[in-house]
């Protein structure tokens, strides 16, 4: 009971036929009849009795309602309430009287120990074991550790937390010791660097674990150095990584092309020679970029000088025929393809390729691209907008490869303030027009 009412809603109506969808619930039939019974001397009628189905009783023994769940509403919930109801729990709260307040006597009061853990503590087991620590390395460039710090922080403590040591530059400290010291070996392995310190007997227990952070090839200079930290051994600082053969490169990166960390280049020449078979020179710069972005190719500045006639043959065409030879073709290419390093928030000057000339002017139209569009209006533009004028509805269907004329046809009655709704029978196609839609979804 909830303020003198029965929170399950009870007694219930009586009616003469059964409503299926009350609120998400059937409402029963429930008869009017005369007799009645005496609960605790209250009268009971048919209006209290709870569903059940009295087989069901009998072979339980125990309390089981029966409730038909007829609705979206009401299924999910007698379907799920009771398996992730979770086991029995009670919240209890134990407060001191006294003043003192004594943590280890309310620990041992307060304290309780299953049958489980009773039997491991008679028995003598540990409980807890640890073979060794495990750190997440940290990988960062030189002065780029993260520092973190409040606003109200005073110059005193704020270089002090400049000062402190990442756990990467921890590891190149600890490197240093175990070259003074001489009890300890790296052991390496594709993901992990192990340090294993062979302190007192050398038990596991002095092992520590070290799992270096991925770094996607994007961050290419942080990439590089991961790659040098799991083939370099026992490095003592970030110079010592850059140096191969007695030179000291500028970056991680020639530093591991220096030690052939590198993929070979040949599999990226093969795809860029087949891609010169199979593809336009716009489709082939796009696939150069790509190849640079995820790649990456040890020397991209050689792919790029062995294919660019390649890859500007579109541009040089159109605009100078008879001379291979024009820096602003050259610009052109260049700026597709940065555009598509910005895409994939790439820096341009990673890869040693050449600057673009920012002030070339924009590339014109294609002449193919209009001549085409120009030869297909040409057949059918009378037609279709002598009848699309007209205020009525039309319905106006076209094969595949239509989309020029159809996307002219679309301007052209938007212009005029007039709806036009645009739909394709598969995704790719609707998305390649101004607002289209599947059939499905539009219809």
């Amino acid at each position: 009971m909830e303020n003198g009412q029965c929170k399950k809603k009870f007694p219930k109506d009586l009616i003469q036929s059964t409503i299926m969808n009350v609120d998400g619930y059937p409402k029963y039939k429930r008869r009017v009849i005369s007799e009645q019974v005496y609960v605790n001397s209250k009268p009971i009628n048919n209006s209290w009795v709870v569903p059940y189905n009295a087989y069901i009783l009998l072979r339980f023994n125990c309390h089981i309602n029966v409730e038909i769940c007829s609705s979206v509403q009401a299924t999910p919930k007698y379907l799920f309430k009771y398996v992730y109801k979770g086991h029995d729990c009670a919240n209890i709260e134990i407060r001191e009287k006294t003043l003192n307040h004594d943590e280890p006597t309310k620990f041992v009061d307060s304290r309780y120990v299953g049958p489980v853990e009773a039997g491991w503590r008679i028995f003598g087991f540990h409980m807890h074991e640890q073979s060794h620590a495990i750190i997440r390395l940290a990988v960062h460039l030189p002065d780029y550790q993260d520092v973190v710090f409040n606003d109200d922080i005073s110059d005193e403590q704020l270089q002090n937390r400049l000062s402190r040591d990442s756990t990467l530059m921890v590891i190149l400290n600890l490197t240093v010791m175990i070259l003074m010291q001489g009890n300890t070996y790296i052991v390496k392995s594709p993901s992990i660097i192990l340090g294993i310190a062979k302190r007192g007997n050398g038990t596991r227990e002095n092992c520590v674990e070290i799992k270096m952070y991925t770094v996607s090839v994007k961050e290419q200079e942080r990439y590089y150095l991961r790659l040098l930290l799991l083939n370099v051994k026992a490095a003592q600082s970030f110079d010592d990584l850059k140096t191969v053969d007695e030179i000291l490169y500028p970056s991680f990166r020639e530093a591991a092309l220096a030690r052939g960390l590198f993929l070979d280049d040949s599999v990226w020449k093969s795809t860029l020679e087949d891609g010169v078979v199979m593809n336009i020179p716009k489709q082939l710069r796009e696939l150069f970029a790509y190849i640079c972005v995820f790649g990456p190719p040890a020397k991209p500045r050689e792919l790029w000088d062995e294919f660019k006639p390649h890859m500007c043959e579109d541009f040089c065409r159109k605009h100078h025929p008879n001379d291979d030879a024009c820096t602003h073709c050259e610009g052109y290419a260049m700026k597709e393809i940065n555009d598509i390093f910005l895409s994939h928030r790439v820096n341009y000057n990673e890869y040693g390729l050449p600057v673009p000339a920012w002030n070339i002017p924009d590339v014109p139209f294609s002449e193919e691209y209009i001549s085409d569009t120009e030869v297909l209006l040409a057949a059918d533009k009378m037609e279709i907008k002598d009848v699309t004028l007209r205020p009525k509805c039309f319905f106006i269907d076209g094969p595949g490869g239509s989309r020029k004329i159809y996307t002219t046809l679309m301007h052209s009655v938007r212009g005029m303030n007039q709806v036009v709704l645009p739909a394709a029978t598969t995704g790719i196609a609707a998305n390649l027009l101004q607002g289209g839609k599947t059939m499905h979804s539009l219809y």
